[in-house]
């Protein structure tokens, strides 16, 4: 990520703040800081929706760590959490992967919600070491929006490391220890190319963007640059406060505008679920493209939907990070993990049920890591 990405992203994030918050309506009404214990793949068997499901390969599963990881001293330690919005799926299923993880080995998580305001992530750090946290995880948040927090965490030897940031290891500014990052430029050029492939050279699309989140730069750099001369016919930022029911709202003024459409992209799975209500509605059967692999729209592929996402191994990543918690904690020397694939989904491979959690590319990831971590 190049710094003045990083910069761009912090300015909207202070500018949000002035405005009341743009991400405000991410936020939950959970405890501030609860304590609680690319390509497709796989066989395909046929679904009676006329969807296909994919049958869990592990294809990957030699790129996990492996060898002995034993608890050791991080037994009993906690791992805090500081989440960038726990009323978002991602998130939610992050912290809750986090809590699976560290309960089989032993640990505890705290978990501090910014509710959509990234400004907060220095309160939530301050928070969490306050509270004992002994290992902290941004989990969606930036590096950079940790501030002084990042000294107070250094002065009392607790590390820093993120997950899902956007922000690769050399681009966190020493702040934290490594980030566990995904093979997003690759995964989101290939999902362009699919888009460009399948709405053909004289292809017109609708696509709702996001360059705010550095995760959302990312997408949108990798997504055009697989899409190619793909005719964009209009385009819009995600407004994050509203993220369905724009993707929906707007949609269905560029339909009755631009009747010629091929496609709709969206950043996002929440913008394009929204966005497909509004395909749907508009009596029109073009192809819906979006990012995640959310829970409801991969029920929709289950339905039938002509409906395309790049799913994101969110649960493996929170047991790979528990991994390094254990190594830090121990005091080892850790270095950065491995990319983490995405999976792009469709009628063709979606899951029977659930959401792609990286069993379906790494196999009995969970089985895995409990072994080496000679967890009881």
């Amino acid at each position: 990520m190049k710094t003045a990405m990083v910069t761009r992203w912090l300015v909207c994030a202070l500018a949000a703040l002035a405005l009341g918050g743009l991400l405000a309506a991410c936020g939950s009404d959970s405890n501030e800081n609860s304590d609680t214990a690319a390509a497709t793949t796989g066989d395909a068997t046929e679904a009676t929706d006329g969807a296909t499901t994919a049958e869990p390969t592990a294809e990957y599963e030699d790129e996990l760590p492996s060898g002995p990881n034993p608890v050791g001293e991080a037994s009993g330690k906690t791992i805090g959490f500081v989440s960038a919005c726990q009323n978002c799926e991602a998130m939610a299923r992050m912290s809750a992967a986090f809590e699976d993880a560290a309960e089989a080995a032993g640990m505890k998580v705290r978990i501090y919600d910014t509710k959509g305001n990234p400004a907060d992530a220095a309160k939530g750090v301050e928070t969490l070491l306050q509270s004992g946290a002994d290992v902290i995880v941004l989990g969606a948040l930036p590096p950079q929006v940790v501030g002084n927090a990042a000294k107070s965490a250094k002065s009392k030897g607790v590390p820093i490391f993120g997950v899902d940031s956007g922000i690769p290891s050399s681009a966190a500014e020493g702040i934290t220890a490594f980030n566990i990052e995904e093979n997003l430029p690759e995964a989101q050029t290939i999902l362009g190319e699919r888009i460009a492939e399948e709405v053909g050279p004289e292809g017109k699309i609708l696509y709702l963007f996001d360059k705010v989140l550095p995760v959302g730069v990312l997408y949108d750099e990798a997504l055009r640059a697989g899409l190619g001369e793909t005719e964009i016919l209009a385009e819009e930022q995600i407004d994050l406060t509203k993220i369905t029911q724009q993707g929906q709202d707007v949609t269905s003024t560029w339909l009755v505008k631009f009747p010629e459409v091929d496609a709709v992209l969206c950043a996002y799975d929440a913008s394009c679920l929204g966005a497909y209500q509004a395909v749907r509605a508009a009596g029109k059967e073009i192809p819906v493209y979006g990012n995640n692999g959310n829970l409801e729209n991969l029920n929709l592929i289950r339905q039938g939907a002509d409906y395309t996402t790049n799913a994101l191994a969110i649960e493996l990543q929170a047991w790979i990070g528990t991994d390094r918690s254990i190594s830090l904690l121990n005091g080892e020397e850790v270095t950065d993990p491995p990319l983490v694939r995405d999976l792009l989904v469709d009628g063709e491979n979606v899951p029977e049920s659930g959401v792609y959690d990286g069993s379906q590319l790494y196999g009995d990831f969970e089985k895995s890591f409990v072994e080496r971590w000679e967890a009881e």
